[in-house]
């Protein structure tokens, strides 16, 4: 069990037991030429199932804030692990009383099906409310302020969320664009998680889908469980009409000034 440090995006993978989808943000080069620093921000999906040997390895490794951004309901069903000398912060991005955003993707999928939009264009939307949502927009918000805080070296901050991939994804994608990491890494790092979660078809089949769907709509339904350039390009054009540019969204949405910004490059740069 061990990271890869070959600054190809590809290399990034934490190899646990347990937990799917574990990435360091280390290693990404940005347009100043300055460097992500290893060893303190992680991303991830569902913790719920770590090892003994994953909880040790994760400790050695510098872990101490875990941020969850999943809803309560999804806490219920799987609970992150007690984890001595760590905090847990819970920062649902979705409105704790809107039971069909709280309640995670098989509610997409229902409502995919009861209104008859296509899977990609469910996604889409569900990509518009991290940065139309007010709550949303909040929980990023915290956010930012807990990686301000996260000042000591070798100090590791994770988050996650169920699948890792779409309000880690999104979360991933501002905290590098801080950074100035440019756009194209950006997605790379993104669909990234499209090699690292495992059992698609295993995990449709826990969902009761209609037998006479065409094959290009169980194709994008598949996609529901994966990531899609298009999805995050969705938040990124929301942002665009909303504030002008990603830049601005940093500033007026996160909440982020110049210092702020220059703090977290002294934070998370090299």
């Amino acid at each position: 069990m061990k990271n890869k440090e070959d600054n190809p995006v590809t290399k990034r993978v934490l190899s646990l037991q347990g937990a799917e989808n574990v990435r360091e943000l280390g290693g990404y080069q940005t347009q100043s030429q300055q460097q992500t620093k290893w060893h303190k921000v992680l991303r991830a999906a569902d913790l719920s199932n770590l090892t003994q040997e994953d909880i040790q390895f994760l400790t050695d490794y510098g872990l101490k804030t875990i941020v969850d951004f999943r809803s309560t309901q999804e806490i219920l069903q799987a609970p992150d692990p007690e984890i001595e000398g760590v905090k847990r912060i819970f920062l649902p991005v979705f409105y704790e009383g809107d039971l069909e955003q709280a309640g995670g993707p098989e509610d997409l999928i229902q409502q995919q099906f009861a209104l008859n939009i296509s899977p990609k264009a469910v996604m889409q939307k569900f990509y518009k409310t991290f940065v139309q949502d007010e709550h949303s927009i909040k929980a990023y918000q915290q956010f930012f302020t807990l990686l301000l805080e996260q000042d000591q070296e070798k100090e590791v901050l994770l988050f996650h969320c169920t699948a890792g991939k779409d309000r880690t994804g999104f979360a991933s994608a501002l905290f590098l664009h801080a950074l100035g990491v440019d756009q194209k890494t950006i997605f790379e790092d993104y669909l990234l998680t499209n090699k690292n979660l495992k059992n698609i078809e295993a995990k449709m089949n826990e969902f009761e889908i209609p037998k006479d769907l065409s094959q290009g709509i169980l194709e994008e339904l598949k996609d529901m469980w994966r990531v899609n350039a298009s999805y995050l390009e969705a938040a990124f054009d929301a942002i665009d009409e909303e504030y002008g540019s990603m830049d601005q969204f940093i500033k007026q949405g996160i909440g982020l000034n110049e210092e702020d910004i220059n703090q977290l490059k002294k934070i998370y740069l090299h």
